[in-house]
């Protein structure tokens, strides 16, 4: 019984549930808004999308000659527009002949933009033919895949651990209720993992709900093909040792996240036993999310072992990584974490 009236207080509340769901909108929202503007950025869009689609799937011999086929086309068409102008001007072209020749150039024009984009896909496939089937690379649209693993609310995330769990251990000590629970009859420690169980179920709570919000809304909003396609499928993913279907990486990313999350809060829970005021806890619990971060310009190692790098990084485990960054990331917060659970709980 005293679990869940923890839990209710850290989750099942009337303003807790409000401000997830303000959040979690606003985290969509900002998606929303990013992707858009990125995807309207990239220039032949559209005709990078009709090619995809046009040839998704498995390259085959025939695919590769209608693929070449369009490639020589547009190439030669768009070469021959100064020949084909002053043939006109010297009456070797017709003017139907010309009107024609116009029409093709009009069309490898706009074509030329998007047709160069799924070209270089077309010979990263190529150059990966031979891989087994598990991590061989098919011919598909990803913009939106690039997009979905890219656009993921680490801030918010991590604000809204922080800022629910600091005043949520520390509230006891402002109110003196420390005085009346430390002689009660649970004792302590059992409080102690009572609660941190509580904030773990929140933590897994909300990470799976962002994460699976996400999804959803890129797959109502946007297009997703090939769910099923190895994850090397996807230019920024084509190093990827792991042999993934898209949406298999997608969840295994996630549980990551969600594993390296526990981790984060099991050290927020403890940074804010351990200090027990509400003002110094969210200082401490700041400098260890910002300062890392802020440390690009004069600390690069420091950076990329920051909590909110760590927790936007999208690679598992590619081929030309030198830094396990997820893996090493995970040890180190680990075992922090456990080390100042154990100095907070001793200091009881």
């Amino acid at each position: 019984m005293l679990f869940f009236a923890e839990l209710k207080r850290v989750l099942l509340n009337k303003k807790m549930l409000a401000a997830i769901f303000i959040l979690l909108t606003l985290s969509l929202l900002l998606s929303w808004f990013q992707v858009d503007n990125n995807i309207r950025q990239k220039y032949g869009e559209t005709e990078y999308k009709n090619y995809c689609e046009k040839w998704q799937g498995a390259l085959t011999d025939a695919k590769k000659h209608e693929i070449e086929y369009e490639r020589f086309i547009i190439d030669t068409t768009l070469a021959a527009r100064q020949e084909n102008e002053l043939f006109f001007e010297q009456g070797k072209l017709s003017l139907e002949e010309y009107e024609d020749y116009l029409r093709a150039y009009f069309y490898a024009d706009r074509n030329v933009a998007g047709f160069n984009r799924f070209y270089e896909q077309y010979l990263r496939v190529l150059n990966h033919s031979e891989d087994c089937d598990s991590t061989q690379p098919m011919l598909i649209y990803d913009s939106y895949w690039n997009e979905l693993f890219t656009q993921y609310p680490s801030v918010l995330l991590l604000t809204l651990f922080g800022f629910v769990i600091v005043p949520y251990v520390t509230g006891d000590y402002t109110s003196d209720m420390w005085r009346i629970i430390k002689v009660a009859q649970k004792g302590m420690t059992k409080l102690v993992l009572i609660r941190i169980s509580a904030v773990l179920v929140f933590c897994v709570t909300v990470q799976l709900l962002f994460s699976f919000t996400m999804f959803v809304f890129f797959e109502k909003m946007y297009i997703l093909p090939g769910h099923g396609f190895s994850i090397q499928s996807i230019e920024i993913f084509q190093y990827q040792a792991l042999s993934l279907s898209i949406i298999g990486y997608y969840i295994v990313l996630s549980m990551m996240r969600l594993v390296f999350s526990l981790v984060l809060c099991v050290l927020i829970y403890s940074l804010s036993l351990l200090i027990k005021n509400l003002i110094a806890a969210v200082g401490a619990v700041l400098s260890v999310f910002l300062l890392p971060f802020a440390s690009q310009n004069f600390a690069p190692w420091l950076f990329l072992y920051s909590p909110l790098s760590v927790m936007s990084t999208i690679d598992i485990l590619a081929h030309q990584s030198t830094h396990y960054i997820l893996f090493i990331t995970l040890i180190i917060y680990s075992i922090i974490s456990g080390l100042v659970f154990f100095v907070a709980v001793r200091k009881l």
